[in-house]
């Protein structure tokens, strides 16, 4: 593939946007997404894009309570060569991405 610029999605430009709606933000991501599998992973068909982005509320031990975004990611299709139906599921927190 090689250095390929317009590689990845748009979570990274979303990871400290706490000013546009969850809404907005859903959107652009599952947009984004949805061009990104389509675009690079030649091997799924039909794909789907489901993104949900809830508030989830962390204990710390330097500030007490810190409210974070978590994304719930999940991705459908059908293999291109199979016709076997597909699921990837994930969920992460953002600003700054981590994993749960």
């Amino acid at each position: 593939m090689g250095n390929d610029p317009h590689y990845g999605c748009s979570i990274w430009e979303n990871d400290f946007d706490n000013l546009t709606s969850n809404n907005k933000i859903r959107e652009q991501i599952k947009q984004s997404l949805l061009r990104a599998v389509n675009q690079y992973e030649t091997r799924i068909k039909n794909v789907k894009v489901d993104v949900l982005i809830k508030q989830e509320e962390q204990m710390t031990r330097l500030s007490g309570r810190n409210v974070k975004k978590m994304l719930h990611v999940t991705i459908s299709g059908v293999l291109a060569a199979t016709k076997e139906a597909i699921v990837y599921t994930d969920q992460f927190f953002t600003g700054p991405l981590s994993y749960n």
